[in-house]
């Protein structure tokens, strides 16, 4: 950037200076030999911000009995492929700044998948077997939900309370299963889905919400912080079919969600910012950590995946697909990247509360209630 600010001062002072006198000749060569510098400059300047962006958003996938793909999204490229046995188990998530993966071997046993090495390195049995309900839920079974986290050094464990709709996360660390944390969450009726964001900073809890003017029901989200077990953040988006699914960016700024069997929503700071049409019956998707853009997996007519950016909502780029099915779809964390420290994420959260309470309606307005353990804020005008 300051080769191409000294080359046009230096192009205006010549200028200048040819003004008060000079030949025609020169006056040409001057110009001509400026302007060559100033857009050698501009091309070195993009190269360089170019190669220092790509690689940012790696994708890892694999096919139905196929290799572990790693593919540049920003180069639309692959980089690699990793020979998968079936002996290695299912990949669940990337840890350790990608450089290695948490494979589940059987419904309790889980490894850790080293990428470099190509081997497991490590194995670990997590999980207890099944407790049953009461009597009144006879024959179904209470399995709790495992998720791992991405600095390798943690795993959350999630299980639904029977007799409430209440649900407890059990924060443990790998390798010894010490408790670090307990905390639990309830919403307003059963949760459906329950996903981490990749930092693992946040927890987002999602149901349904039958509507009476709607055939299908919304999709209320609930973003709670895992530091401090409290819920930050609450917003509803639309649902017009019944299957359906989300996934989540770093910090829970970004929430892409299904709408209809072949258009997305995405949400941007709890609230809606942009519907994806993809024109095909979508069968997987996953949003970036950054939340620049959405790849969708699609059968049919022909099994490829497809990529969007997220601000315009249009497809830049495709690539075919071989086999049938898509077992893990998952963006890679970058390998320098460092992550930051717990209370700048609550206070980001904090900050984005406080500019829509302001926007919305006086703090004067409000009155305190407590409820199901938590502290609400309610006009004064629905009591």
């Amino acid at each position: 950037m300051n080769f191409i600010l000294c080359s046009l001062n230096r192009l205006k002072k010549e200028n200048n200076s040819i003004k008060k006198g000079g030949y025609c000749g020169k006056k040409r060569f001057i110009r001509k030999k400026s302007f060559i510098m100033v857009v050698l400059c501009m091309f070195f300047l993009s190269f360089f911000s170019l190669f220092s962006m790509a690689g940012a958003n790696i994708l890892g996938y694999r096919e139905a009995d196929g290799p572990l793909v790693l593919f540049d999204v920003d180069k639309k490229k692959v980089i690699e492929k990793i020979p998968w046995d079936k002996s290695l188990g299912s990949p669940v998530k990337f840890l350790k700044n990608g450089t290695q993966l948490f494979v589940s071997l059987t419904w309790a046993h889980f490894g850790i998948f080293d990428l470099k090495e190509k081997k497991i390195v490590a194995e670990y049995t997590l999980l207890k077997p099944p407790v049953p309900f009461p009597t009144d839920l006879q024959g179904y079974y209470a399995l709790p939900e495992l998720v791992p986290f991405a600095d390798g050094e943690r795993f959350a464990i999630i299980e639904e309370l029977p007799d409430k709709e209440e649900a407890i996360v059990t924060i443990k660390k790998l390798g010894t299963n010490e408790v670090i944390r307990t905390f639990s969450f309830m919403v307003d009726g059963r949760y459906d889905k329950i996903y981490f964001s990749p930092d693992d900073a946040y927890v987002v809890v999602a149901n349904r919400k039958q509507s009476q003017k709607l055939l299908y029901p919304s999709i209320t989200f609930h973003i709670w912080s895992v530091a401090t077990g409290k819920k930050v953040e609450e917003f509803c988006v639309d649902l017009n079919q019944k299957n359906w699914d989300f996934s989540v960016s770093d910090n829970a700024t970004h929430i892409v969600s299904s709408y209809s069997y072949d258009k997305l929503n995405v949400s941007k700071n709890a609230r809606f910012f942009r519907r994806i049409n993809t024109r095909h019956a979508i069968e997987k998707f996953t949003i970036s950590l950054d939340g620049t853009c959405v790849v969708t997996y699609i059968r049919s007519p022909k099994k490829q995946l497809k990529i969007f950016d997220v601000k315009t909502a249009k497809e830049v780029h495709e690539m075919p697909i071989k086999e049938r099915y898509l077992y893990f779809m998952q963006f890679k964390p970058p390998a320098m990247k460092q992550d930051s420290d717990e209370p700048e994420r609550r206070e980001y959260w904090q900050m984005e509360l406080q500019e829509k309470e302001s926007d919305v309606i006086p703090q004067k307005m409000k009155v305190k209630v407590k409820m199901y353990g938590q502290e609400f804020y309610i006009p004064r005008l629905l009591l």
